[in-house]
């Protein structure tokens, strides 16, 4: 949206710093809550793809 970081915290309900993190792909410190909405006062849509992972999961369980 060519928002500065304070621009932006201040149309999303966030602190700066808060969004930098976000800038940084570390969305993992958010809930998605929280991320829908942030999302939401941007009048967007949300759309969640689930799919399966490229390479299967390591299974940690020994086989019985």
């Amino acid at each position: 949206m060519g928002w500065t970081q304070a621009e932006a915290a201040a149309q999303l309900g966030a602190k700066q710093p808060h969004i930098s993190e976000l800038m940084h792909g570390k969305i993992g410190r958010f809930g998605l809550g929280r991320l829908v909405s942030m999302i939401n006062r941007l009048v967007m849509d949300i759309t969640i793809k689930l799919h399966k992972p490229r390479r299967p999961a390591v299974s940690s369980r020994k086989a019985a």
